[in-house]
């Protein structure tokens, strides 16, 4: 089941997606309709195993060639974000895909600073990783692990590691909030 949903998160909008143990189980005549199209390391593994692709269409005219003298592996689970407000904390993972950030009331974080939106910014998973999108007037400014801080205004940005949050303000003007981000690498399938 832990497999099934991680080889659901990196499918792509119409493709079925199944492991290379359940390949083996089908009959010659069903081998003709699934085609290799990645290698995954699952959670529990150091071997890589063969992703197949199930071919359900029965027109093949919009089917995508697979390149097989190609070294693809699929992006590992990377895990859940924890994102800490003072003494709230949420988890963004495969249950709770998403959350959003600001001082309307009814947001999953709500923050108090003038600077902020009613809703400032979302956090989402998007298959196996994490994006912070923007939505507001004054912009989201994240700083990082190295020490850099981004302003981030009306687009997305890639959360990973570990850093702080701060809406509507930069760090350095001492917001009164300041929300936490963390990564948590134990598998979100557990596998």
């Amino acid at each position: 089941m832990n497999v099934a949903a991680y080889l659901t998160a990196v499918a792509t909008a119409e493709q079925i997606l199944t492991t290379e143990a359940t390949e083996h189980c089908l009959s010659a005549a069903l081998r003709s309709c699934v085609r290799p199209i990645f290698h995954a390391v699952f959670k529990g593994s150091t071997d890589e195993s063969t992703v197949y692709q199930v071919l359900w269409r029965t027109d093949r005219l919009d089917l995508t060639d697979v390149n097989l003298h190609s070294s693809k592996i699929i992006p590992g689970d990377t895990g859940s974000l924890l994102v800490t407000l003072e003494e709230e904390r949420v988890r963004v993972d495969q249950w709770r895909t998403g959350i959003v950030i600001g001082r309307s009331q009814d947001c999953d974080l709500v923050v108090t600073d003038k600077f902020a939106s009613r809703q400032h910014v979302s956090i989402k998973l998007v298959r196996t990783h994490f994006y912070l999108y923007d939505h507001s007037i004054n912009g989201t400014f994240v700083s990082l692990e190295s020490g850099e801080e981004v302003h981030v205004l009306r687009r997305e940005m890639l959360l990973d590691g570990s850093g702080q949050i701060c809406v509507g303000r930069s760090r350095a003007e001492r917001p009164p909030e300041i929300i936490t981000f963390a990564r948590d690498r134990r598998s979100m399938y557990r596998i």
